[in-house]
C-alpha cells in the first residue's frame, strides 16, 4: 500500500508540474480536453475486447491520467479537485453497495432492486441540483 501511495503522490506532482510548465498542457481547458478521455476510453474498450492486457494496462493509465488532468483544470478554475472526485466516488460506491457496507440482503434480486432504487434517488438529486443551478442563471 505504501508503494501505491508514493506512486500516486508522484503522479499528482507530475500532473501539476506539467500543467504549470508545459505550454500545451497549460493552455488546455475543460472544453478542449474532455475529448481525449473519450478517445482513451475507446482504446480501453478495444484492448479489453482483444484481451490484450499489456495494452489494457497502458490505456487504463491514460484514462487515469486524463482524469487527473481534468481535475487539475477544474482546480485551476476553482471548481473541484482530485480529492473531491475521490471522495465523491468513494461515497457513491458505499451508498450503492448497502449489501456490503450495510445490512441489506446479498440476494441477487434484492441487490438489483436496491441498486435501481438508489440510482433513481441519485437521479432525483441530480435533477434537483440541475434545476437549482439553472434557476440561479
Amino acid at each position: 500500500m505504501e508503494q501505491l501511495k508514493q506512486n500516486f503522490i508522484e503522479l499528482v506532482k507530475i500532473s501539476g508540474r506539467l500543467r504549470k510548465e508545459c505550454p500545451w498542457d497549460a493552455k488546455q481547458d475543460l472544453d478542449s480536453f474532455h475529448k481525449y478521455i473519450v478517445e482513451e476510453a475507446i482504446e480501453v474498450k478495444k484492448a479489453a475486447e482483444a484481451k490484450d492486457y499489456v495494452e489494457l494496462k497502458e490505456e487504463l493509465g491514460d484514462v487515469f491520467w486524463n482524469i487527473m488532468f481534468i481535475c487539475n483544470i477544474a482546480k485551476d478554475n476553482n471548481l473541484f479537485d482530485l480529492n473531491d472526485v475521490i471522495v465523491e466516488v468513494k461515497e457513491k460506491m458505499i451508498r450503492r453497495h448497502p449489501h456490503v457496507f450495510g445490512n441489506e440482503s446479498k440476494d441477487m434480486d434484492s441487490i438489483h432492486k436496491k441498486w435501481e432504487e438508489i440510482k433513481e434517488e441519485e437521479n432525483i438529486v441530480k435533477e434537483e441540483r440541475k434545476n437549482k443551478s439553472e434557476s440561479k442563471t
